[in-house]
């Protein structure tokens, strides 16, 4: 029994998410684990940022197309009058379009970069945002 705490207390609830994302993702895309480990990883950081508010990203559609995106989690509670909860196994990522005014989903596997919004009032570095986070060799 004290190993099993002490194992549960190692890993915080978002890194067995990106692990258990990781596998998910290994599984069905027969991925290598390092990989499948940076798309999981992407994947929490887009719905950290989606949650907190207004985010641009990127991702390959199926017809092989760059979508740029911006989009928020904000308001899934309004529509859906339930909050949002996503499985850790589970491989798209929904959000609000905010260019389009709709409900969209992607596939975790296709992500290439998140750029979150900076803060209200904290300065931009040279017009742009303040982190991106991406693969390497993913597209800007």
């Amino acid at each position: 029994m004290f190993c099993n705490n002490m194992s549960e207390s190692l890993l915080s609830i978002t890194e067995k998410h990106v692990i258990y994302r990781a596998l998910s993702l290994r599984r069905e895309y027969a991925l290598p684990l390092q990989l499948a480990l940076r798309q999981a990883h992407l994947a929490e950081q887009l719905l950290t940022a989606l949650r907190r508010g207004e985010v641009c990203f990127g991702y390959v559609k199926q017809d092989g197309t760059t979508r740029h995106a911006r989009g928020t989690l904000t308001g899934y509670r309004y529509s859906f009058r339930r909050p949002y909860q996503p499985r850790p196994e589970n491989l798209f990522m929904v959000y609000y379009d905010l260019d389009c005014q709709g409900w969209r989903t992607c596939r975790v596997v296709s992500l290439r970069y998140v750029r979150p919004f900076p803060e209200p009032g904290l300065p931009k570095r040279d017009g742009n945002t303040t982190a991106v986070f991406s693969l390497p060799g993913g597209e800007l």
